[in-house]
């Protein structure tokens, strides 16, 4: 126990609206496996430019919990790693992540992710579809 050893307050946020080229691949297989098209995607968000993948808010709303949790819940605002857009790649989240994994027990931890999630099947349990994985910015499939 850490007694007179105040708590740091850590936090990840993550939102990733649009993603890049390289994640055109995997957003496909993707809206395959849950039945989704382009066209029905721009549809219902009214906008021919969308692309798979696009969470119209998920960069703001990051960006309005990091003034959250800076401005009202007593985070430091060095403590909140804030990743919206291309800046949200596979390194800088691992990086990030990585960084959030050393917090002592006590310290409270915020991970928030707006993005694009893979579902997987484990080849152990076909059918399963428990795997679920969180794609950065820069997603590949090679």
């Amino acid at each position: 126990v850490n007694v007179g050893v105040e708590p740091r307050r850590q936090a990840v946020v993550v939102g990733i609206s649009r993603y890049g080229d390289r994640a055109a691949g995997v957003l496909e297989a993707a809206a395959r496996d849950r039945g989704e098209t382009l066209e029905a995607t721009r549809r219902e968000y009214g906008d021919d430019s969308l692309g798979l993948g696009t969470r119209a808010y998920a960069e703001s709303d990051a960006q309005l919990l990091r003034e959250f949790l800076v401005n009202e819940a007593g985070f430091g605002s060095g403590d909140v790693r804030l990743l919206v857009g291309a800046r949200a790649t596979r390194v800088q989240l691992k990086v990030a992540l990585r960084q959030i994994a050393k917090a002592r027990r006590p310290d409270p931890v915020v991970v928030y992710l707006n993005g694009q999630v893979v579902v997987a099947d484990d080849a152990r349990q076909p059918g399963d579809k428990l795997k679920k994985y969180f794609l950065p910015y820069d997603a590949d499939l090679a």
